[in-house]
């Protein structure tokens, strides 16, 4: 029985993974150029994980890709784009305090203040509501064990 990896060689896989920009779409699409011959997603993806050196190279690819698009935003912010600018403060920036301020409004039901409710118990003299409230009995409960 023939194995399922004679379909295609490390090397061409290593060379289906060069300039792919670390997506298995691509990497298929080469394959199918360089082999002439049909690939899947799923089998360009698994000729990937197969051997170790296709792991790293594809690694590899992905941290170039990610270059790349760094380069192409540090135009964008030399350009003085300033939507540009506000992400790469906020995602690389975070050390320094570039952080999104978020505020939010809390309000009650239908929109009216919110009051938080204080309970003072003392052992032995909690009232019956503040008992149901901390027991958790909503009063509708077996009044056998009283």
């Amino acid at each position: 029985m023939a194995r399922a990896w004679a379909k295609f060689t490390k090397e061409q896989v290593l060379q289906a993974i060069e300039d792919s920009y670390g997506i298995v779409s691509q990497v298929m699409r080469n394959l199918q150029r360089i082999a002439r011959d049909t690939c899947e997603w799923h089998t360009a993806q698994t000729y990937i994980e197969h051997w170790a050196e296709t792991r790293q190279a594809f690694a590899d690819e992905n941290e170039r890709a990610l270059d790349f698009s760094e380069s192409q935003m540090l135009g964008l912010i030399r350009a003085m784009d300033g939507p540009m600018i506000r992400f790469h403060l906020t995602t690389k920036g975070k050390h320094r305090g570039y952080v999104p301020r978020e505020e939010r409004e809390l309000s009650g039901k239908d929109g009216e203040p919110l009051i938080p409710k204080v309970i003072e118990l003392v052992m032995g003299e909690e009232t019956e509501e503040e008992r149901r409230l901390v027991v958790g009995d909503d009063g509708e409960g077996d009044d056998s064990a009283e």
